[in-house]
């Protein structure tokens, strides 16, 4: 099954955080992230404010925002939610509430698919 990468993650508490914290959680939660095979066609854009302790384990989730609203879309933000829940502790410098951003119109395009069918040269 493919995998998608984060491609945003914001952090937003107190104190200011540097850009390779941002890259560390972008990585850490993309390679836990399962995508759905009914996602694989799906344009989808999921925002989530995410409760870390000082140690990096996640307190809870909350879903800011979705697209697409339906079924499908529902699906997609259970699995990330499961995989930034299953790739904890997260490396951060304090407690506070981070903006994990997850969009899918950029890893499905012909270019980033390998066709099993094509002989190789």
């Amino acid at each position: 099954m493919r995998r998608l990468m984060l491609i945003a993650a914001t952090v937003a508490f107190p104190s200011l955080v540097g850009a390779q914290e941002d890259l560390t959680l972008i990585e850490q939660a993309s390679r836990c992230w399962n995508v759905p095979p009914q996602a694989l066609d799906e344009k989808a854009v999921v925002k989530f404010d995410v409760d870390l302790d000082a140690s990096g384990y996640v307190l809870g989730i909350s879903v800011a925002r979705y697209e697409p609203k339906t079924e499908t879309g529902k699906t997609i933000v259970l699995s990330a939610s499961r995989a930034i829940e299953q790739c904890a502790p997260y490396s951060v410098t304090g407690a506070g509430v981070h903006e994990f951003s997850f969009n899918t119109s950029e890893f499905f395009g012909a270019e980033s698919s390998i066709d099993p069918f094509k002989p190789l040269e």
